[in-house]
């Protein structure tokens, strides 16, 4: 469900983000007139987000077996609850979404520094009170 409300919120943004780029960019130094959001790059975010859900969910309830489970119940003891080997794979988990969350944000800022500096880019001329026209001539003349 987390993922499913990161996607989602995910997807609210890059709209309201694409409506605000859209409305913010000089429309005649950029063609952004044909920019829209991909429904198959939508459609695969959504997939790759349910596969990385389902496995960052399913594999430690997976290394959990029940008759261990149930043997540590019984007992009442801490140490079969925490093996060595489930510690082990708990840290490797850890140190995973650690890392993908850093290469995220990293990319993240990269790209919002990128886009800042895009916008203060001289681009050569002024195109206040400009016209863009668009010309499309026969294929068979041309």
């Amino acid at each position: 469900m987390l993922t499913g409300a990161a996607w989602f919120a995910g997807l609210v943004s890059a709209v309201i983000g694409l409506r605000v780029i859209l409305a913010l960019a000089p429309a005649a130094v950029l063609n952004l007139g044909n920019v829209v959001l991909d429904l198959r790059v939508l459609g695969f975010a959504l997939l790759i987000s349910g596969v990385i859900s389902l496995g960052f969910g399913l594999l430690p309830s997976l290394q959990v077996r029940s008759d261990r489970l149930l043997g540590a119940l019984k007992s009442g003891s801490r140490q079969s609850a925490s093996a060595p080997d489930r510690l082990r794979f708990q840290r490797v988990m850890v140190v995973i979404q650690t890392g993908l969350a850093v290469v995220l944000l990293t990319g993240a800022g990269l790209l919002i520094n990128s886009l800042w500096r895009l916008q203060a880019v001289d681009p050569g001329f002024d195109s206040a009170n400009t016209l863009r026209a668009s010309f499309r001539l026969p294929a068979g003349t041309y």
